[in-house]
């Protein structure tokens, strides 16, 4: 199906570290129509984007015993559209691993008070990273993620925006036999004001065992 201005997607970042599947998902509002002929060529664009603008910058802060696998983006506004970027690229940053739990938040601050603020969670960065329950970052390292996470992603040959970081509500529902669970709601789309480098969190599924 076509894409339209204003479809909600979603972007999953798969990766591999220390035996464990580690995602990172986020969610874009379609600004702008990407470079392409065709839905195909278009989904690889925007792909291509959110590796340079987004996870590129992940990469350069992870060890290199991450690996990262694929990048998908899902049309969640008609439930159909599906595109798929092979990666195979590991992590840059130089260091001594930690456990696959340890994490840099990442918070997205919210437009509205329609939805919660967002976080994010990177994993696989290196012993060198951290003091005990400090982040040693430095601004340079903040900075390139605030704004690989808080501000839109371009047109790769153009100066255009084209994807917009939201943050995409849930809302609890109940089935026939009476579980239940919270779902995504496009009735609640949340603008990302920004993002904030709050320090270091864990990430209970990525121990041992769990997953994502």
């Amino acid at each position: 199906m076509p894409l339209a201005v204003g479809n909600i997607l979603k972007f999953t970042a798969n990766q591999l570290y220390l035996e464990q599947l580690m995602q990172n998902v986020f969610f874009y509002q379609l600004m702008d129509a990407p470079e392409g002929i065709g839905v195909p060529d278009q989904l690889q664009t925007m792909l291509e984007a959110f590796q340079a603008e987004v996870m590129d910058p992940v990469r350069g802060r992870q060890v290199s015993e991450v690996l990262h696998t694929t990048y998908r983006v899902d049309n969640l506004s008609d439930g159909v559209t599906f595109g798929e970027l092979l990666v195979n690229q590991t992590g840059q940053a130089s260091g001594e691993e930690t456990p696959s739990f340890n994490a840099v938040n990442v918070k997205l601050v919210r437009s509205t008070g329609i939805t919660r603020n967002g976080s994010k969670r990177i994993g696989g960065i290196p012993e060198s990273a951290m003091q005990g329950n400090t982040l040693l970052w430095d601004s340079t390292d903040r900075n390139a993620i605030q704004a690989a996470f808080g501000t839109a992603i371009h047109n790769p040959v153009g100066l255009e925006n084209i994807l917009a970081p939201v943050i995409v509500g849930r809302t609890l529902t109940v089935d026939e036999d009476g579980e239940e669970s919270y779902v995504l709601d496009l009735e609640k789309i949340n603008p990302v004001l920004s993002a904030f480098v709050t320090g270091l969190s864990t990430q209970r599924s990525r121990k041992a065992g769990h997953g994502v």
